[in-house]
């Protein structure tokens, strides 16, 4: 049984990866288009696949380093694709729908990171040491990106 309480986003992560890989064929066969072509395939594909070895992770530890490591991934994704647009290597018209999923793939995974959305289902998994370790590393996140003390 996986940690996601839907498969929405595995799908998601699985299709965006995909559509990555198009792109990807899509782009110049020049110096620029391969070596920004290897770092979106590599930051693209990386979202799902970490994102599905989240799913079958035995610890709310290693769920969350999984998540954030797919969110970190995505955003590395959203500034590759700008800088394809932005170098006019693809027509933004066909960069629009795959940059907008994209973000919303970040959003989503920003949202899980921080506790908003997946967390009823782990909650729910986790033993009562899991809970207080989970507990923990939402304080640590909260300070770290908020400086809070």
């Amino acid at each position: 049984m996986g940690r996601f309480a839907g498969k929405d986003i595995l799908d998601r992560s699985k299709a965006f990866a995909l559509r990555t890989i198009r792109l990807v064929r899509a782009l110049p066969k020049d110096n620029v288009g391969k070596h920004l072509g290897r770092q979106l395939l590599r930051s693209g594909t990386s979202v799902g696949a970490n994102l599905h070895e989240a799913d079958m992770t035995e610890t709310v530890k290693d769920f969350c380093h999984k998540v954030n490591i797919a969110q970190k991934e995505a955003g590395e994704t959203v500034y590759w694709i700008s800088l394809i647009r932005e170098a006019e290597l693809i027509p933004v018209k066909k960069l629009a729908n795959i940059e907008g999923e994209a973000e919303e793939l970040l959003i989503e995974l920003m949202i899980c990171d921080t506790g908003v959305d997946v967390w009823n289902k782990v909650l729910e998994l986790c033993d009562q040491d899991e809970i207080v370790e989970l507990g923990d590393l939402i304080e640590a996140k909260l300070k770290e990106h908020y400086g809070c003390e």
